[in-house]
């Protein structure tokens, strides 16, 4: 199972945010750092903002910043933040529905903070 673009791009300009504590990113900067299509980022950051996982410094040295400490975001208010559903299997069966129950499971315990202290593989 794939995460959906937004959610892949959403967690990338965390990640990248993570890496530099307390400072600012421009939508542009993060952009050309992490690959993403700056427009859509544009959209990605709007919703994260409304979520409160980031914050938007105005004025020239202007961008987003991490709201809050990292440890307090998992990847499933993340995900919840960006999709009009969870990340799971549409099919009724006893089966894909401990799946759906583990994606769940899974997505609450990682925390954004876990991701950014990772080291690179």
């Amino acid at each position: 199972m794939k995460p959906n673009k937004k959610i892949e791009y959403s967690v990338a300009a965390l990640y990248y945010l993570g890496g530099r504590p307390g400072k600012t990113a421009s939508v542009r900067e993060i952009s050309s750092a992490c690959q993403i299509p700056e427009a859509l980022l544009s959209k990605i950051m709007q919703r994260l903002k409304r979520v409160g996982v980031v914050h938007p410094i105005h004025g020239n040295q202007g961008g987003y910043k991490l709201a809050e400490d990292p440890s307090t975001f998992s990847l499933l208010q993340i995900s919840d933040a960006l999709s009009d559903r969870r990340p799971s299997v549409e099919f009724d069966s006893p089966a894909v529905s401990v799946l759906n129950r583990t994606v769940h499971q899974l997505l609450t315990s990682v925390s954004l903070e876990s991701l950014i202290t990772q080291p690179h593989l």
